[in-house]
């Protein structure tokens, strides 16, 4: 029965489609792996975080005259969108305590991880809404969002993977 939970639930799934896309890459899924409150702290890598954003009304028809949209929730129904992100961050190569720079096939080593890593989830999330694995049924709506990377600063360096999916509403009793 729709409640509550529904959100984290979601998220929740994701995390385990992350988690298998993460054992094909080089360095496998990292032990560190959690559903955050909110955007989280990049304190501890290699690790994967799951969060979600605030829900939204998607656009659909019709969006005229101006507050048609507005109407929607009191005479013809809405589509909620939920936002959830995968931040996926692993040991970035940084400056020695000597002031030497990373060598080369340090970097190296860290963009294969994570590419890797960005395209394993992309392709995971993507493939698993098809097989409607992920936020069942396949009808539902799913967008895979621009990926963002992590600025490699501080020894991590990483992607951020956003989905946005249809999650019904429920009734409060």
């Amino acid at each position: 029965m729709p409640g509550a939970d529904l959100l984290y639930e979601a998220m929740t799934e994701m995390l385990d489609v992350c988690v298998a896309a993460l054992a094909d890459t080089p360095d496998g899924a990292p032990d560190c792996r959690y559903l955050a409150p909110g955007p989280p702290a990049w304190d501890t890598y290699p690790c994967l975080i799951v969060y979600a954003g605030g829900p939204a009304i998607a656009d659909t028809f019709p969006l005229q005259p101006v507050l048609s949209p507005g109407h929607r929730v009191a005479v013809m129904g809405e589509v909620n969108l939920v936002a959830i992100t995968a931040t996926i961050l692993r040991c970035a190569p940084v400056i020695d305590e000597g002031g030497q720079l990373p060598q080369a096939g340090e970097m190296d080593a860290a963009t294969r991880q994570t590419s890797a890593d960005l395209w394993a989830t992309w392709n995971h999330l993507r493939q698993a809404k098809k097989d409607g694995t992920l936020f069942a049924p396949t009808t539902r709506e799913f967008f895979l969002d621009p990926a963002v990377a992590v600025n490699p600063a501080g020894g991590a360096c990483g992607w951020q993977v956003t989905v946005r999916t249809q999650l019904d509403g429920y009734r409060p009793a």
